[in-house]
């Protein structure tokens, strides 16, 4: 198990923006190294040490800086304490932005902080905007992560702040490449199959037209930039 997740970092160090032909490729490897680090987990196979189970007790939550990388900091978010893996350790995850025309996603590969809640991570990190200077967010300056449920059908709900609606509404563009940012950046996890997009707490039938959030939303790579 550590060789394989050794092979899979060593690949995929550093930060470098994706090609479309790849993408399918590098997601399946992705979701492998999450599915077996969760099969690991089950089993208790780990090949390792048996942990403190206080080892992370009371250590403050990951914040994801504008810059792509993870720093420390006490507080709570939306109630409950995030507790962060051990410093020094990493996750590889794809976030999606969009070119400077905001009309196709190109994907950026990251490194964040291991936390019990990768898929929020993910998302907070996606909303802290790209790393390279030729991208931008998808999503609208000011957009926040309100709350982030995984069921066990597979099914994400993301609620998100007014914000998100209310800066998208005029452009159908836009719409699309930012929903679907969130789409493609959560279901490279294995846990997740489709997405529920929620705003306010409320679900909405549409932004702008272009897509219906009034259904569940799958993955679709025909955006991404080949």
């Amino acid at each position: 198990m550590k060789k394989i997740l050794a092979i899979i970092l060593v690949c995929l160090l550093g930060m470098q923006l994706l090609g479309g032909c790849g993408i399918t490729e590098k997601v399946g490897q992705l979701r492998s190294a999450f599915r077996d680090k969760e099969d690991t987990a089950q089993t208790g196979d780990t090949g390792e040490p048996e942990a403190n189970n206080g080892e992370n007790a009371g250590l403050p939550e990951v914040v994801i800086l504008p810059d792509g990388t993870s720093t420390v900091a006490g507080g709570e978010e939306n109630g409950s304490t995030q507790t962060a893996a051990p410093l020094g350790q990493a996750k590889s995850v794809i976030l999606y932005f969009t070119d400077q025309d905001g009309e196709q996603l190109i994907a950026e590969e990251r490194q964040i902080a291991k936390v019990e809640g990768i898929a929020r991570a993910s998302i907070e990190a996606l909303l802290a905007g790209p790393v390279s200077a030729d991208l931008q967010s998808a999503l609208p300056e000011g957009t926040r992560l309100l709350d982030i449920n995984i069921t066990k059908e597979g099914l994400a709900i993301v609620d998100f702040s007014g914000d998100l609606s209310e800066n998208l509404k005029d452009s159908n563009k836009k719409e699309k490449t930012a929903i679907y940012a969130i789409v493609n950046t959560l279901t490279e996890f294995p846990t997740v199959t489709k997405v529920e997009i929620r705003i306010d707490g409320k679900k909405i039938n549409t932004i702008s037209g272009k897509v219906k959030l009034d259904q569940d939303l799958f993955r679709d790579e025909s955006l991404v930039k080949k």
